[in-house]
């Protein structure tokens, strides 16, 4: 990855040990440049709010070039609790709702390839599946996309961890949006007329990212009580089979985070199996991976999302 050239940009949340019952030092949200791992502060937590008030951080995701931060936090003074989104812009310092209250959980930021649109899964309690929402930037309008979307049955304390990164991914052209069903097919959006479709993949559990005529994607092998998954590579253009699949990756535990560099040609992942956690960085073009240890450390912060970046070789 370094000898690419390729320059990362991670959203992540700092913050420095405790002092015995009080708040951290510093907590604040960042950025995390790979591949020389450098940190850069953003905005402070608690953030404020367009109300006014002060949200500790539950996630992010930034825009690198517009200086906006997506933010979304959950509300916990009143019940049922609910998470809010809302838009900081960091040149100005003005913040305004995308959406308050309106759902008991948000996930999995990813951004359209021109930066413009921000796309995320929301679910609502009591409900079987979640919803796949879209935020214009430039239009400062929410709409929802799809259904049926990974929601409340798959959460971490019914003991599935890999609930953090069922994140969509946009095509390269930003006309369509992948996302992984409640029963674990391969689902594609056409952005331009909302008709969804479910693509001949099942046994799914994310979608890491779609480049050329490549979907790549991770699914799920074994039971829930033995965890194993695959990185697989197949052809949008021969789900039928008359094209061989291409496992990249394979690996014990669970996947917890993803990213996806700007080129669509690395993808970095962490997964963890029992108390133990391995880095991987796989090369989608070259069908190669590696141990990746020391790219993402334990070192105060957590990564969330990757920021949109403009350039990219």
């Amino acid at each position: 990855m370094r000898e690419s050239g390729e320059r990362w940009v991670l959203v992540v949340e700092y913050m420095t040990p405790r002092e015995k019952e009080g708040p951290p030092k510093e907590n604040w949200i960042g950025t995390l440049q790979l591949p020389d791992g450098t940190l850069a502060r953003l905005v402070d937590v608690p953030i404020k709010t367009p109300d006014g008030g002060k949200a500790l951080f539950v996630a992010a995701t930034y825009n690198n070039d517009r200086r906006v931060l997506i933010c979304a936090s959950q509300t916990v003074s009143g019940l049922p609790i609910c998470d809010d989104v809302w838009r900081y812009d960091l040149a100005t310092g003005q913040t305004r709702w995308i959406a308050k209250g309106k759902w008991n959980k948000t996930r999995g930021f990813a951004w359209s390839p021109d930066g413009s649109k921000v796309s995320f899964v929301a679910s609502i309690r009591g409900e079987p599946a979640a919803f796949v929402m879209q935020y214009d930037l430039d239009a400062d309008r929410l709409e929802r996309v799809a259904g049926n979307a990974f929601g409340n049955r798959d959460d971490p304390q019914e003991g599935d961890s890999s609930v953090r990164p069922r994140r969509p991914v946009y095509s390269e052209d930003g006309k369509w949006l992948y996302y992984v069903s409640m029963d674990q097919h391969v689902m594609r959006v056409d952005l331009r007329t909302k008709h969804c479709e479910q693509l001949p993949i099942s046994g799914a559990i994310v979608v890491l990212t779609v480049k050329g005529e490549h979907l790549v994607y991770a699914r799920q092998v074994g039971d829930r009580s033995d965890w194993e998954f695959e990185i697989v590579k197949v052809r949008l253009d021969a789900l039928d089979g008359s094209v061989g699949e291409q496992v990249l990756h394979a690996a014990d535990g669970v996947i917890w985070e993803n990213f996806v560099s700007p080129s669509r040609r690395f993808v970095l992942l962490t997964s963890r199996a029992g108390y133990g956690s391995m880095t991987s960085l796989i090369n989608v073009d070259k069908g190669a991976s590696l141990r990746a240890e020391g790219l993402l450390t334990n070192e105060g912060f957590r990564p969330h999302s990757v920021a949109w970046v403009s350039r990219a070789p």
